[in-house]
């Protein structure tokens, strides 16, 4: 894939994901001091390194995910693609299997409503199992009041 197609979709999806919370209305279980985030790797998951997708809020905040879009780039290699939070013990909020133990091969869209809650100023990572050519996570959410 071209930079120049990988430079649109993340254009596009920054529009989609800006109208997207625009309307928090619909989504029960967020506090009233919730504000939109969202978040994409800053640089693609190629091995099985913890990746940033949205940084630990300050003290006493928490995230609230309620959508992922995993997109693994790279199909031929096809690892287990894990976003979890940045806890001590970390805990892991959506797992993408590889095609060949029937999964998708890396590509998903997970919708959560109500939002999933994050440890308490824990950041939002990604990972994958193996080495891997290019996978990209965006997440959306709002962070408020843990």
């Amino acid at each position: 894939m071209a930079n120049d197609d990988l430079t649109t979709i993340k254009t596009n999806l920054a529009s989609l994901l800006t109208a997207m919370l625009a309307s928090p209305a619909s989504l029960s279980g967020l506090p009233s001091d919730a504000v939109p985030i969202h978040g994409t790797t800053a640089a693609d998951i190629t091995d099985t390194s913890v990746v940033a997708i949205i940084a630990a809020p300050a003290a006493g905040k928490a995230l609230y995910i309620s959508k992922l879009i995993i997109n693994n780039k790279t199909i031929a290699e096809d690892p287990i693609i894990t976003v979890q939070d940045g806890a001590g013990t970390p805990v892991v909020i959506a797992k993408v299997m590889p095609s060949t133990a029937g999964g998708n091969g890396g590509n998903a869209v997970f919708d959560f409503n109500p939002p999933v809650k994050l440890t308490t100023a824990k950041a939002l990572n990604g990972k994958a199992s193996a080495a891997t050519g290019d996978v990209m996570i965006t997440a959306v959410g709002w962070s408020g009041s843990a």
